[in-house]
């Protein structure tokens, strides 16, 4: 469309095209400038719709945060107290992580990584055992690992196919612009994080 309107722009008085069908057509100065109207009405009725949709995509995503955060919050208070010294080690994790912070829940994940450490250290408290030794920091990002034990590594199909669970989610999404869909386009982004 731009290369459209850059040609009628430079060539006002008149100019050559293809015709579709092989050939060429030769618009005169009238039709050139007709042609451009109706090719900057549609860019500005492109743009017009694409920042409403790019509106509706950020308000449903912050409404599905909202949502998630006030549920989590609910399962774990200290969420909602920015002093609470859960916070620390939240952000801590949050830093260590690429691409963490772009999931929707990723304080809840945190959150029940916590509760999960803490159950974890009590118990090998209560058994006398001394707790698993903390590793020193690495300076290779720390990789969160979510298959099930004895569970082998995703094969290249299973990718594949998360990748296109995730454009079907994400064109679904952006069709409709509903807030399950929303979520679903999400669940799939982090199940493919998960294979990666």
């Amino acid at each position: 469309m731009d290369g459209f309107i850059r040609l009628f722009k430079a060539n006002p008085n008149g100019v050559e095209i293809d015709d579709g069908n092989g050939g060429k057509t030769t618009l005169d100065s009238d039709e050139v400038a007709e042609h451009l109207d109706k090719l900057r009405d549609k860019r500005t009725e492109l743009l017009t719709e694409r920042k409403v949709t790019e509106q509706q995509v950020k308000q449903a995503f912050t409404q599905t945060i909202q949502h998630i955060r006030t549920k989590a919050s609910g399962m774990y208070p200290w969420l909602a107290k920015p002093d609470a010294p859960e916070q620390a080690r939240l952000k801590a994790i949050v830093k260590q992580i690429p691409g963490l912070s772009e999931m929707a829940d990723h304080e809840l994940v945190v959150a029940r990584y916590l509760r999960g450490l803490a159950a974890e250290q009590a118990e090998a408290a209560k058994s006398g055992k001394p707790a698993t030794a903390k590793a020193p920091p690495s300076r290779e990002p720390t990789k969160v690992v979510t298959d099930t034990p004895g569970s082998k590594a995703a094969p290249a199909d299973a990718k594949t196919s998360a990748q296109k669970s995730v454009k079907e989610a994400e064109a679904q999404f952006k069709k409709s612009g509903r807030k399950e869909d929303l979520q679903k386009w999400e669940s799939a982004k982090q199940k493919l994080k998960r294979i990666g």
